[in-house]
């Protein structure tokens, strides 16, 4: 049985949102920067295989750029005709095939017009353009949407070359626990859009086929991490902020997350119908106490640019509370810390590793994509390594303290430790 952990965190004070162009404030080390700005709703991005980066807006309307390049230049890349906006409703996740290389092919998942219904289609990717006369709806709720709010949004491919699709409850409760409703559930279907063998299948009428797991709430984010094999999945809590929890789950086949019997550990003594030998009891999970929080689900990162401790850690942030986290885990997939990374990390709806090993985020009401990269020796964050971040390793010289890392910034080689070997790492990044 794995272990799980619980944290109690407090909100954080917003800096400014509103203001696109400005520098976030950086963990030490580490620089915050603004890769496009002036962005309407930035709700999702992802990365081709060349390393450029497509941008979805919540309208509808999809950006291409290069992160790279000096100036960024975001150019449009598709829009789509029939997106409902109102509320949460709009174009809200995408993924690429595993053989993107080979089919040009990426997949999105929107609320589409008249009727509402939630979507999800596959496309075709023309060089710097997406063609919509290429879509193929592949799944598509039988029903109307209930509530334009609790959708889902985690979207990604499995080990197994499936797709994997959470949806949210639309404020509807009776949804979760309903194997005939596509509501609250994470669904596994194949990338062409037939259905393969799923744990609750019973062929035509019954439970819906596409079912692999059902009992979410608002599960707005989720992602395979294909090294370890563990779908991760963040759940948004309840409204009643002295009871609600937010909540971290691991994807299983069959599996009952527990809404809405279920917040937080399963042995919980507010909820007292969720049982932990029938609902899943989430990896992680913290407690609103009287504040709003938001969970959003993020990335193991597997990039070889930030420190080596950070290989193998789970990034979170919390829209409502504006931080970005980290989880680390023990050999057996347990949570055995849960660390600051970015405080002032604002509004964020969407969180990816890019193949420069930097992490991007999305910021939805300050209308840009982020990218925080690490700069080795840039203790105080202004970019640049000069005399304050040399005198800074001089103040923390010696053995660090527990825990180490992340105690000791100046700690450059990792081995808990500010010596030489650090010094001699500033001085090679000088300037």
């Amino acid at each position: 049985m794995r272990k799980r952990t619980m944290a109690a965190l407090v909100p954080i004070a917003s800096m400014g949102a509103w203001v696109a162009g400005l520098l976030a404030d950086p963990p030490p080390g580490y620089l915050n920067e603004v890769v496009v700005a002036g962005l309407v709703q930035p709700i999702a991005l992802d990365f081709l295989p060349d390393g450029r980066m497509l941008i979805l807006q919540k309208g509808g309307a999809m950006l291409i750029a290069d992160p790279q390049a000096n100036p960024v230049a975001a150019t449009p890349y598709m829009t789509l005709p029939q997106v409902a906006t109102r509320n949460n409703l709009g174009l809200l996740s995408i993924t690429l095939d595993p053989d993107f290389a080979g089919n040009g092919r990426f997949y999105l998942y929107y609320a589409h017009a008249a009727p509402e219904r939630l979507r999800l289609s596959r496309f075709t990717h023309l060089g710097d353009t997406g063609d919509l006369v290429s879509e193929l709806v592949i799944w598509q709720n039988e029903s109307e949407i209930h509530y334009p709010a609790h959708l889902g949004g985690g979207l990604d491919f499995g080990p197994d070359g499936r797709l994997y699709l959470t949806t949210g409850d639309e404020f509807d409760e009776n949804q979760p626990q309903d194997l005939t409703d596509a509501g609250g559930k994470v669904i596994r279907i194949n990338p062409d859009g037939s259905i393969p063998l799923n744990p609750f299948s019973d062929g035509p009428g019954g439970n819906l086929d596409e079912i692999w797991a059902y009992g979410l709430r608002n599960p707005f984010r989720a992602a395979w991490d294909l090294p370890s094999g563990r779908l991760f999945i963040g759940e948004v809590g309840g409204n009643n902020q002295a009871t609600a929890w937010e909540d971290l789950h691991l994807g299983q086949a069959g599996v009952n997350f527990g809404w809405p019997y279920c917040e937080g550990p399963c042995d919980n003594g507010a909820f007292p119908d969720c049982s932990c030998g029938e609902h899943d009891d989430p990896v992680f999970t913290y407690p609103h106490l009287g504040e709003g929080a938001s969970i959003i689900a993020g990335v193991v990162y597997r990039g070889d640019t930030f420190p080596a401790h950070l290989v193998g850690a789970y990034f979170y942030a919390d829209h409502t509370r504006d931080y970005i986290r980290y989880l680390t885990f023990d050999a057996g997939g347990n949570v055995t810390g849960d660390q600051e990374f970015d405080n002032t990390a604002e509004k964020v709806v969407a969180i990816k590793e890019g193949p420069d090993g930097a992490l991007y985020y999305a910021g939805l009401y300050e209308g840009a994509i982020r990218r925080i990269v690490f700069v080795p020796g840039d203790l105080d964050g202004d970019g640049t390594v000069g005399i304050v971040d040399f005198l800074t390793l001089l103040g923390q010289w010696g053995p660090c303290p527990a825990p180490c890392p992340p105690s000791c910034p100046a700690d450059l080689d990792g081995d808990c430790e500010v010596g030489i070997t650090d010094f001699l790492g500033l001085l090679g990044n000088w300037g």
